[in-house]
């Protein structure tokens, strides 16, 4: 709420400051946010690193096709299970890492980091 004026301010004395209401500071907070986000996208694509968000989907994309290649369906079905299934980590990187290099236009060394530090082998 507003405060009403009982007295003039002195002349040279701190400017009263306005009360924020609770939706206008949640406002100020996500535009606040929303800037720190552009700014780190705005870095990230200038150090040529790719989104986290597109990171994950390539992760995603190759383990369906690694499990796919694998005819993983038909071997759990088969065993009744998934105990003791393994997927390699050598296949799911490199189709990640195609897609993406081929699929995405990221290069080569800032993919297999970007990957890597995802995936939490660094």
């Amino acid at each position: 709420m507003q405060q009403q004026m009982t007295h003039f301010p002195e002349p040279g004395a701190a400017a009263v400051s306005v009360i924020e209401s609770a939706s206008a500071q949640a406002a100020s907070a996500r535009r606040d946010e929303a800037q720190r986000k552009r700014i780190e996208r705005a870095e990230r694509r200038a150090a040529g690193t790719p989104d986290p968000r597109v990171v994950d989907t390539a992760i995603v994309s190759a383990l369906i096709e690694t499990l796919a290649k694998g005819d993983a369906c038909r071997r759990i079905k088969a065993k009744g299970t998934t105990k003791g299934f393994l997927v390699g980590l050598e296949p799911l990187m490199r189709d990640a890492l195609a897609n993406l290099v081929h699929g995405r236009g990221v290069s080569h060394d800032a993919a297999i980091d970007a990957l890597q530090k995802r995936l939490r082998l660094v």
